[in-house]
């Protein structure tokens, strides 16, 4: 149980610094604690991110460009352009 069982959870880049096993232990905390709760999650890592959200919104430089499942966000051309250093996609 958490202090004060708090209904929405934010974590801003929590495996920063951390190695797969690691972000892998984090993983598996995060979704014994987020079972009826709301869990908004800041991150770069995508392997955290796959593992964890349901949907996700991407923003590149400050505007809102996706918002889906993470494998479809993923696929966007701009996210691929802005996060996955692909330099030959062209913005939709």
């Amino acid at each position: 149980m958490l202090m004060n069982d708090p209904k929405i959870i934010f974590l801003d880049e929590p495996v920063a610094g951390m190695n797969e096993a690691e972000t892998s232990t984090f993983v598996d905390l995060v979704r014994v604690i987020a079972n009826g709760r709301t869990i908004v999650l800041v991150e770069h890592d995508m392997a955290a991110i796959g593992a964890l959200c349901q949907e996700v919104l991407v923003i590149v430089d400050g505007v809102p460009v996706v918002a889906d499942t993470p494998a479809r966000a993923l696929q966007h051309p701009q996210v691929v352009s802005a996060y996955l250093g692909a330099s030959d996609v062209d913005d939709e």
